[in-house]
């Protein structure tokens, strides 16, 4: 769920994994090296912490905390069942669950 890589930005994770890169941008008509940095998603999650289905369990969570309320709709898309989940209520969700399995070696969910 792409949605959850911006609850990662907004949330306050310390030790969370940073890459570093150059990137060629135009200045003036000159290529200049610029260094870029963003959160390390390149393993499975952004914080060693985090189990590898993180976001799986982040969503199982909401839904069945959620299911048949305003913020969880299940329903068929084609011939998928699907879920229309609200996407405030989903960041709000997961933050701090994200904030506290940061802060703790054992599973939060």
């Amino acid at each position: 769920m792409t949605l959850l890589h911006y609850a990662e930005h907004v949330a306050d994770i310390p030790g969370r994994r940073v890459v570093r890169f150059q990137v060629p941008l135009l200045r003036d008509g000159r290529r200049t090296w610029v260094t870029c940095e963003q959160y390390d998603t390149s393993g499975a999650v952004v914080h060693p912490h985090w189990p590898a289905d993180f976001f799986a369990r982040i969503v199982g969570d909401f839904i069945a905390t959620h299911e048949g309320g305003p913020a969880c709709k299940r329903g068929q898309v084609g011939y998928a069942e699907s879920f229309r989940l609200d996407a405030k209520a989903l960041v709000d969700h997961a933050v701090p669950l994200m904030e506290r399995q940061a802060r703790q070696t054992k599973p939060v969910l």
